[in-house]
């Protein structure tokens, strides 16, 4: 065996690796080429011991090893010869394992593609070459078994590698040692194919340590791989056979027992008493002792990591505690007393945990009926919380406050769940944010007497409710995608209602909003998280409401006017991406019409922020929503009962804005846009009699391109129509005089209309 120093005090780091780079593709590229080049040598019949050899002696890089070890798998004998120094180093079989597992990322089709077929061709059938998908662990093994010398030689070198201190790299290293002595290589029957195959038997030793460690292993991806097996149970809503039930009571501590210090292990025994308390049927009903070791974890859990803090910013995240919070659930509403559960449920509503928060709500809002009166009391208790989470002790209040927030928080969660009657009127966001607020302002004026105590403006951001806690625990009610069916519920409707008039209050704030206007130029703040989401859902509520419940919704989103333009214009984005689920088109005309009534009556023009209430009505008109349009054949037919509307848009707002009047354009050229070309380009036209020129050089080309839409499409009616022939013409000239480039050949394409 060569000397192995040349080689072995040097990282293998790129030789041979097939990838494009703009710092060493060239290095790539003339590896790749001198591989080529000798395979081409093996194919003639030449000799390639004297090449090998001088480049084992002239070469310092190890990238060259790269192309020899591929070398050697192309013609195998080389190893018994010129690359026996190779043989023996331990990293390239490891580093040569992974290039060929990953040996099909190396060839990007896309890039290859253009450059013909042939090209193609040949790219992929070199990077993807026989020998390049074969191991050189495989190789050697084969030639070991046929040349006994050979064999001693490798086996000898391969004892000579230093044993790696991680486990399972000392264990990986003893089984490619093994793989190389022909002794452990015996015939034996494939199980896949049922074929007398030759394979690697190992010694019983290692057999041993193989199952030990895979048994470890296999403990360790229990705890990752159980909770989502549960997860799945729960979702099922199947009860768990007498096995399953067994197997998952086995996993729990004793009544009173401690819980596991890691956090993968306490997330396995929660999801494991969880699933057993709402699944475990029959089985599970019949064994107090189970049921009271998995009382013991869920509880365990909950009052382990919700604990007492006062600080009501800092959120974690646990999975143990969103099963224990499924289990509490389930242990409640199943118990005699459901009472004994009101700590653990307040815990996790007022817990730091919003994913346990989540999970309480979404299941406690499945379970409404089973929960009658307990169901209103949950939400007003979240809604309480997320109060008494604003009022929680900022930087420098600690020692003052904290005191005080933790005797409120240790009252609000000996409130009672069960037992008490309650409706959904409870549940009243905006009065108990304003009671917070007022809170807040005395505070204010408690600790800064010489400054304002009213909270005003963008400051008002942080008051009355924490939006992400309600975000959080209504993360069921706010999600798009089943919000058709959450609107199906009066309930469900009214707490989005609920919701969107303490978040309008938020934006606004109180009064006649002078103080804003002093302050922050009266321009409301942004739509929270949760806000956004309303306005994402708030179309499909009003589709799925009564006539008078669904006005009063729209009309208080319209109603925030152009202070909250943000508000208006997502909720018209979403209001045409129902068109995209073929609504009833008689509700959505019907209610479109009304929408777009109450907003020209709201003369936007004539308030402070007129071009904000301008971009408003462009939203409300579907100027920028031509693809949702399309959608929905039965409204896009429809569109000319709101011609009225287009009409006044465009005699008082378009004049003068182009960026307007290319959107308006934009739209003519689409199928939305279709019914209103005609009289649309008469608008237009009286619409650039006040534009001398055009300071967007898009809207010249917006304008043209409506006109030649007009004129490929509606020539006939064209010559018909007097009134917008003579429009057309008269943009046509407007837009030579302005040299609109595109507008060159339309003097040309008129003048053939007959």
């Amino acid at each position: 065996m060569a000397p192995r120093g040349l080689f072995s005090a040097t990282v293998i780091t790129s030789a041979g690796r097939n990838f494009n780079s703009t710092s060493s593709g060239q290095l790539f590229c003339a590896l790749d080429s001198l591989e080529r080049w000798l395979t081409l040598k093996v194919d003639a019949g030449e000799d390639l011991t004297p090449w090998c050899e001088r480049l084992l002696e002239l070469q310092n890089s190890t990238a060259i090893l790269g192309v020899l070890v591929n070398l050697g798998k192309y013609q195998s004998a080389l190893f018994k010869s010129a690359l026996l120094p190779v043989v023996g180093l331990e990293r390239l079989y490891w580093y040569d394992a992974s290039r060929v597992a990953n040996v099909g990322f190396n060839f990007v089709a896309w890039h290859w593609a253009r450059q013909g077929d042939a090209i193609f061709n040949m790219a992929r059938d070199w990077v993807l070459a026989p020998h390049r998908k074969i191991e050189l662990r495989a190789v050697i093994s084969d030639l070991t078994l046929s040349d006994p010398s050979f064999a001693a030689t490798v086996v000898a070198a391969a004892a000579e590698w230093p044993v790696p201190e991680d486990p399972k790299q000392a264990l990986e290293q003893r089984i490619l040692q093994a793989q190389f002595d022909p002794a452990n290589r015996h015939t034996m029957r494939d199980e896949t194919t049922g074929e007398t195959v030759l394979g690697v038997a190992y010694p019983p030793d290692l057999q041993s340590d193989i199952l030990a460690y895979q048994s470890q292993a296999n403990a360790s991806l229990q705890s990752l791989m159980l909770p989502h097996q549960c997860e799945k149970i729960l979702a099922a809503d199947v009860d768990l056979s007498a096995e399953s039930a067994q197997f998952l009571a086995e996993m729990l501590p004793e009544d009173g027992g401690d819980l596991p210090d890691t956090g993968d292990q306490r997330r396995m025994i929660a999801a494991a008493a969880a699933t057993l308390i709402a699944r475990g049927g029959n089985w599970y009903a019949a064994r107090s002792d189970v049921a009271a070791r998995a009382f013991h974890v869920v509880r365990a859990t909950i009052f382990l990591m919700s604990g007492t803090t006062s600080d009501g910013n800092d959120f974690a995240s646990d999975e143990a505690l969103r099963f224990a919070a499924i289990g509490a659930f389930h242990a409640a509403l199943d118990a005699d007393d459901p009472a004994r559960w009101n700590d653990a449920l307040t815990m996790i509503i007022s817990g730091r945990d919003r994913g346990a928060l989540a999970t309480l709500m979404r299941v406690a809002a499945r379970n409404r009926e089973r929960l009658g009166h307990a169901w209103y009391r949950l939400n007003f208790l979240l809604v309480l919380f997320a109060g008494l989470n604003r009022l929680s002790p900022r930087h420098g209040e600690e020692d003052a406050l904290r005191p005080v927030w933790d005797h409120w928080l240790v009252r609000l969660r000996a409130q009672p769940v069960f037992g008490i009657e309650a409706t959904i009127a409870i549940v009243n966001p905006a009065n108990i944010a304003r009671r917070a607020e007022r809170l807040l302002e005395r505070r204010r004026a408690r600790q800064h007497p010489k400054r304002p105590a009213r909270l005003s403006g963008k400051s008002r951001r942080f008051a009355g409710l924490s939006v992400h806690i309600l975000e959080s625990g209504y993360a069921w009610l706010l999600n798009h995608e089943t919000a058709e069916a959450t609107a199906a519920s009066v309930e469900n409707r009214q707490l989005v209602a609920d919701l969107w008039m303490f978040e309008a209050w938020r934006m606004k704030g109180e009064g006649d909003g002078e103080a804003d206007v002093l302050d922050n130029d009266g321009e409301y703040d942004l739509p929270s998280g949760m806000g956004y989401s309303i306005l994402r859902i708030a179309p499909s509520v009003i589709m799925a409401a009564p006539p008078d419940e669904a006005e009063r919704l729209w009309r208080a989103i319209i109603g925030i006017g152009p202070n909250g333009y943000h508000a208006v214009e997502q909720f018209a984005a979403s209001w045409f991406l129902l068109l995209y689920k073929q609504p009833d088109p008689d509700q959505f005309m019907a209610i479109w019409m009304a929408v777009l009534s109450t907003a020209f009556a709201a003369d936007w023009r004539a308030h402070r922020r007129w071009y904000r209430g301008r971009d408003m009505l462009v939203k409300l008109l579907g100027l920028h929503a031509a693809s949702e349009l399309s959608q929905a054949n039965e409204v896009r037919a429809r569109i000319p009962e709101l011609i009225g509307f287009y009409r006044q848009w465009a005699y008082s707002q378009m004049p003068g804005a182009e960026d307007e009047m290319g959107s308006f354009c934009h739209f003519l050229t689409t199928e939305a846009g279709r019914s209103l070309r005609l009289e649309g380009v008469i608008w237009v036209r009286d619409a650039l009699t006040t534009s001398e020129q055009f300071s967007r050089g898009s809207t010249g080309n917006n304008i043209a391109e409506a006109i030649d839409t007009l004129i490929a499409q509606h020539a006939v009616d064209l010559i018909a129509n007097e009134s917008s022939r003579a429009a057309v013409i008269d943009i046509v000239a407007k837009l030579v005089e302005a040299q609109v480039a595109t507008a060159m050949g339309l003097q040309r394409r008129i003048a053939a209309l007959k």
